[in-house]
């Protein structure tokens, strides 16, 4: 009965507040928003020749309390195993059928990863999404700009700054239930708090932002007793930028997070006293001068990463990444820019002895005009490792534009490769490593299209066909690291679609097929597709509603090592927005698995059930 009650007054939220119809008609035109991350310089969608995914403040703000994997969960060709799970639960990224290591992560343009760590990849549970301005995720090969291990996607995130002279200020707190399915005791058992502050005051800029977010009440594993697995996860941050000239400004960020999650014993499937601890610092610097049709940008940044296990196998873990990227931006003829680069990186880890290695990658770019509607996009990159041959990876891609009656439409192919080393731990870890490992070589071809209709539809289809040759494995008989014998093949087919029905509805939804060959797609759903509809029913109150589908697939059983396939699940979210003061204090109300609806994301672990948060969000 106290849950009915509850449920009830939550939909009747959504009544409270009707008043007039907002009559706000600025909008940016689909094609004209701009991206920064596919060619590293600011550009139109209606240039760009891939299908980028941009998650800006408006889709951010609405997913306060959230995590970072729950929001990039939400997209096309992702999957994000773990993020329905318990806060605080490992992660694994799934890109176009890829593997978690084949995703590579900037920040503020600067590229971030753990070598310490199994996969070699950044922990996305170490991002605080109040920080964040902005993602753009760059699907399928992109090793030419982004260097290795960039194969099935890129998450280019950046982070919040001013833009105009001022002091502003955004608080954001929450508290809500973290509860499963069948344990609905509808207890307080998480909160999120978050500080983010910005100044300019003419050529100085300056930012700092904290926040602290904790979550108690569920087992990592599920079991008759069901002991509660804490997580608490702390940020914070501080940058500086100055615009020396007009043409010339420099910026400094220094960041630091720590994890601290409890987990059980994944092998055995039983309650554990186990914890994780992990803790980045991390200094970035980001330099730019340019002159008309020339720009000159430096990217350097250096993170640190400790971590222990504390568990019936213990370990401690310390890494450090290092890069610098200098490129730029030439006009070399009418119709034809070069993007010229030289990027360094260097990885460092201590097991049992420090071990490391550096890449260093000369790269070119050209960007060609043909004519109005007809563009070229195709470059190059030479790997040179420390500890393997050199290496040529390229890409190449055309974009035609065109306009029909009221539509814009844009089709676009391209051929990509990629390259993917071995990770220290996989050459010289205490568990399964193989100092005989071969690099990873990866190809994606893809072809699609996008129309966009004068009445705020858009339609965005796109074919990818993905091949993986040497991948490093695991091998669950030997117990080691190896080169797999079989080539992999991915196909699949992507679909995104929005539309401003009406002034005050906005519809959003997207669909993934993605078929994986030549091994077992573990944890990779085949079918997977997203709905999303905001309605602004009053100048200050809007509800969204959002859908998800995960289809069957593949995982492991850990107490027999055979696959099982999960059946598929159908979650719903509701989430209500109040404005007591139209941008500057905001009331929000969020009931996630809105059904209760039972499912399995990993044999053996618990996952969310019905939740409920409570929150607010503050502009001073």
């Amino acid at each position: 009965m106290r849950r009915s009650i509850i449920l009830m007054l939550f939909l009747g939220a959504s009544l409270c507040g009707f008043s007039q119809v907002s009559t706000d008609t600025t909008q940016i035109h689909y094609l004209d928003e701009v991206l920064l991350s596919e060619t590293k310089f600011e550009s139109k969608r209606r240039e760009s020749g891939k299908m980028v995914i941009r998650i800006g403040q408006d889709e951010l703000s609405r997913s306060v309390g959230q995590s970072m994997a729950e929001i990039i969960n939400r997209q096309a060709g992702i999957e994000i195993n773990g993020s329905r799970s318990r806060q605080g639960e490992v992660l694994g990224i799934f890109a176009r059928g890829g593997r978690g290591r084949q995703v590579v992560v900037f920040i503020d343009g600067v590229r971030v990863s753990d070598p310490s760590s199994f996969s070699g990849t950044f922990d996305l549970r170490l991002l605080n999404p109040a920080s964040v301005e902005s993602i753009e995720i760059i699907k399928g090969a992109n090793s030419t700009l982004y260097g290795a291990n960039a194969a099935s996607a890129v998450l280019y995130i950046t982070t919040k700054k001013a833009t105009k002279n001022g002091l502003f200020t955004q608080i954001t707190t929450s508290f809500g239930t973290n509860q499963t399915t069948e344990d609905q005791n509808f207890k307080t058992t998480t909160s999120s708090n978050n500080v983010v502050l910005n100044g300019k005051s003419g050529s100085l800029s300056f930012g700092a932002d904290f926040g602290h977010n904790y979550a108690d009440g569920i087992s990592s594993i599920s079991t008759i007793a069901n002991e509660d697995d804490k997580n608490e996860q702390t940020t914070a941050g501080a940058h500086i930028g100055w615009d020396i000239t007009e043409n010339w400004d420099v910026s400094i960020r220094a960041a630091f997070a720590k994890l601290n999650t409890d987990y059980d014993e994944s092998f055995s499937l039983q309650d554990a006293p186990y914890t994780y601890l992990s803790e980045q610092k991390g200094l970035s610097f980001s330099g730019k001068y340019g002159t008309g049709q020339t720009e000159i940008h430096l990217k350097a940044g250096t993170n640190g990463f400790k971590s222990e296990n504390i568990s019936t196998f213990p370990g401690d873990f310390e890494g450090r990444n290092t890069m610098a990227d200098l490129y730029g931006k030439f006009l070399v003829a009418e119709g034809l820019n070069a993007i010229a680069g030289l990027s360094f990186l260097k990885e460092k880890a201590v097991l049992g002895a420090e071990e490391s290695f550096e890449i260093w990658d000369p790269y070119i770019h050209f960007q060609g005009i043909l004519s109005p509607k007809i563009r070229i996009n195709a470059g190059a990159r030479m790997h040179t490792h420390s500890s393997y041959d050199s290496e040529l990876v390229y890409s190449l891609n055309p974009v035609f534009n065109t306009q029909i009656r009221n539509a814009d439409l844009k089709i676009f192919a391209s051929y990509a490769t990629a390259y993917l080393t071995p990770t220290l731990n996989q050459l010289y870890g205490d568990f399964g490593a193989n100092a005989s490992l071969e690099p990873e070589r990866n190809s994606t071809a893809e072809i699609g299209g996008q129309v966009v209709l004068d009445n705020g539809f858009h339609l965005g289809v796109a074919y990818f066909d993905r091949a993986e040759e040497d991948a490093v494995i695991f091998d669950n008989i030997d117990f080691q690291y190896e080169n797999a014998v079989m080539r992999t093949d991915v196909k699949g087919v992507e679909m995104d679609m929005g539309w401003n029905a009406l002034q005050t509805l906005k519809l959003t939804a997207n669909y993934t097929f993605t078929e994986r060959q030549g091994d077992a797609a573990l944890r990779i759903p085949k079918h997977k597709a997203a709905f999303q509809g905001i309605w602004s029913f009053s100048k200050d109150t809007s509800i969204m509603l959002q859908y998800s589908y995960t289809g069957n697939r593949l995982d492991t059983d850990f107490n027999t090592f055979s696959n099982e396939t999960l059946k598929a699940f159908s979650l719903f979210n509701l989430h209500v927005t109040h404005d007591l003061i139209v941008d500057k204090i905001q009331l929000f109300a969020r009931m996630d698995n809105l059904f209760n609806s039972s499912y399995t994301e990993i044999i053996g672990f618990n996952t969310q059930g019905r939740n409920l948060r409570l929150g607010a969000l503050i502009n001073l």
